[in-house]
């Protein structure tokens, strides 16, 4: 959280981040599918952060929001690391823990949501905490994290469909029927946060995708079918993509976020989970692929940060397997335990230095360069809407 808050910016970020700080401000429709639960979380944060301006007080809610997404890694890791190694001690299950989680929350795609006003540190928090509750086998939390999906839904619905297989693979298994019918009525409950377009689309709001009384704008903005166009298209052409460049340009993203050594500890991890817990390797692979698969059939531009967050459940799943590999590598050298998370400790707190100044984006003022210049034209009691596009 003091990483991303030395490096936060004190105006909107580009792109989206604007078009959200407005939406917060009157509680409209945001392009589809309309985010309702982001809009109303941004709303409680601007009043209940009293620091700054409005596009700061949610800069900071997402830096909050990817700093608990950090400490949930580490308790999914951990937990996870126990299940793989129930005969090792727990500093074993513990400290790749710790590093996966760090590695997580100061890798560069997860820094840099963890600045801007954006649904993915939110989409992947919430997901973090479904995981959690899946692994613990009780019915009343089979309840809480149907009933948080159902939310998620209305965040980001197209990462966490995709998300769901992996759900399926850790929460389904010697599950009771009763279980498994309250996850999913307890999901229902939470989709009911799109009453939300249905209350707001018909006032007189600014920002407004549904349309006031239009109910095919309305079922354009849930369903998102503005952006069906980007499957398999280039972007503002209908040029096919190309998915090999997609998958490399992915696979670089990762890279560039684990290194080339802590990608090489994926595989790993797998190999590990798969011997020790076919469930495990299932749900790793499965998590994996998520970002693979949602972008995978889309433009990847690597300059974009949305593409950042959409690598963020992927990014989760290879620093889990990273733990996993860690712990293997420590559960074999008894003597030598500490060695493997040594060098990994090590090795994270050098790639962090190196890419630290140029993840400090404190000084972006692009939104700032556009108040300055209109500001003087604006009426008493007007409002400036600036949007990348």
């Amino acid at each position: 959280f003091l990483a991303y808050l030395w490096t936060l910016p004190q105006s909107s970020h580009w792109l989206d981040s604007p078009e959200f700080a407005a939406g917060t401000v009157e509680l409209g429709v945001v392009h589809p599918p309309g985010h309702p639960l982001y809009l109303m979380l941004g709303r409680a944060a601007t009043l209940l952060l009293p620091l700054g301006s409005i596009p700061f007080r949610l800069n900071l809610l997402s830096a909050l929001l990817g700093a608990l997404s950090a400490w949930l890694s580490y308790r999914v890791a951990f937990r996870l690391n126990q299940t793989l190694y129930p005969l090792a001690t727990a500093w074993v299950s513990r400290a790749p823990a710790l590093l996966a989680a760090l590695a997580f929350g100061l890798a560069s795609s997860t820094w840099l949501q963890g600045q801007r006003a954006e649904v993915y540190t939110l989409n992947i928090c919430l997901l973090l905490f479904i995981i959690d509750r899946l692994s613990l086998a009780n019915t009343r939390d089979m309840l809480l994290a149907g009933l948080v999906f159902g939310l998620s839904l209305g965040n980001h619905h197209y990462l966490m469909v995709l998300a769901l297989p992996a759900l399926l693979v850790l929460g389904l298994p010697d599950r009771s029927w009763t279980a498994r019918l309250g996850f999913v009525f307890a999901a229902g409950l939470g989709l009911l946060i799109y009453s939300y377009l249905v209350i707001r689309a018909p006032m007189p709001l600014l920002l407004n995708w549904a349309r006031p009384g239009d109910l095919a704008a309305l079922w354009e903005t849930l369903s998102a079918k503005v952006f069906h166009a980007t499957v398999g298209s280039r972007a503002g052409s209908t040029e096919a993509i190309d998915p090999i460049a997609n998958l490399i340009h992915l696979s670089g993203m990762l890279t560039e976020n684990l290194s080339a050594l802590g990608l090489a500890l994926v595989p790993l991890g797998l190999i590990v989970a798969a011997r020790r817990s076919r469930r495990a390797a299932l749900f790793l692979g499965a998590l994996l692929a998520c970002s693979f698969v949602a972008k995978g059939l889309m433009e990847v531009d690597p300059i974009n940060p949305d593409d950042h967050g959409y690598l963020l459940p992927s990014l989760a799943a290879a620093c889990l397997s990273v733990g996993v590999a860690l712990a293997g590598l420590s559960w074999i050298p008894k003597r030598r335990a500490w060695v493997p998370s040594a060098v990994a400790a090590l090795g994270l707190v050098a790639l962090t230095a190196a890419r630290a100044p140029a993840l400090d984006i404190s000084d972006f003022d692009a939104t700032d360069r556009v108040y300055d210049a209109l500001v003087e034209d604006i009426p008493p009691g007007g409002a400036l809407f600036a949007w990348y596009y």
